[in-house]
């Protein structure tokens, strides 16, 4: 097993780091038990696109499926029962933020979406996950790859706790984010896409004047979310320090943007 306990659980982020951690876990037969995203249902097209492909390819080379959550639609708590009709059974983070006339928490510069719509339901899901309770229930660990490359090895500080031994693997390996490019290319799959929300807070200018190119139904529905929110404080709109919506379509300038820090099992977007 090459130093890896079982059961090993790896979050998929979407990202070129997850992805190229699991396929060359897979490369060295080292296939994860369980493969784990977390859905918010406001991803752009590209990554819905690159979703599809990759868990394509994991069924036809590996025949291992990944489970996807979302707090909205999976509604999991570690009782495993459904949750009531509450402000829990939002379909979407988008719809939370409109009915509550409010921004994802990131405009206000905390890290509450992420907590909420991606840590929680994989946390829920793996407390439920037959694999994981038998597990505890023997007095052993789960083994949680997560996928920071060898440039990023000061982020590779999550220490053990009661439930999880955590792994790095692309660290140990030696792995940089080129070689995680270059593993996806040999293994005939696409570069993923960014991964973030189509109304991320984090979002740069010029991205933001991108997705009202490509994909104006989502940027018009960015401008809604923005308009309809209300008791802002001091955050100016969806941009935090600036409105989306005064945005100039021509000439944006490529400024530096907070960065968003999605939980996807390797705590930011990659």
């Amino acid at each position: 097993m090459s130093g890896f306990e079982r059961p090993l659980i790896v979050n998929w982020g979407f990202g070129v780091n997850s992805t190229a951690l699991i396929v060359e876990l897979c490369n060295r037969a080292i296939v994860p038990d369980l493969v784990i995203a977390a859905d918010t249902l406001g991803e752009k097209p590209e990554t819905y696109e690159y979703k599809t492909l990759f868990e394509e390819w994991l069924i036809q080379e590996h025949k291992l499926a990944i489970a996807t959550v979302t707090r909205g639609i999976t509604n999991v708590r570690k009782t495993g029962r459904k949750v009531a009709t509450d402000v829990e059974s939002y379909s979407s983070l988008e719809q939370n933020c409109i009915v509550n006339k409010t921004l994802p928490s990131l405009a206000f510069g905390m890290k509450g979406c992420s907590q909420k719509w991606k840590r929680e339901p994989i946390d829920w899901y793996a407390d439920i996950w037959p694999p994981a309770v038998r597990a505890w229930a023997e007095g052993r660990k789960v083994t949680k790859a997560l996928g920071y490359d060898a440039g990023e090895s000061r982020r590779a500080g999550i220490t053990d706790d009661e439930k999880y031994h955590y792994v790095y693997p692309l660290i140990d390996w030696g792995m940089t984010r080129e070689d995680c490019v270059k593993v996806l290319e040999i293994a005939g799959l696409p570069v993923p896409p960014k991964s973030a929300c189509f109304y991320c807070p984090a979002s740069k200018k010029s991205e933001i004047v991108q997705l009202s190119i490509e994909h104006p139904e989502l940027y018009a529905r960015a401008l809604a979310m923005e308009e309809n929110a209300v008791n802002l404080g001091s955050t100016k709109g969806l941009g935090r320090s600036f409105a989306w919506s005064e945005v100039q379509s021509t000439a944006a300038p490529e400024v530096i943007e907070q960065i968003c820090m999605c939980y996807d099992g390797e705590e930011s977007t990659r």
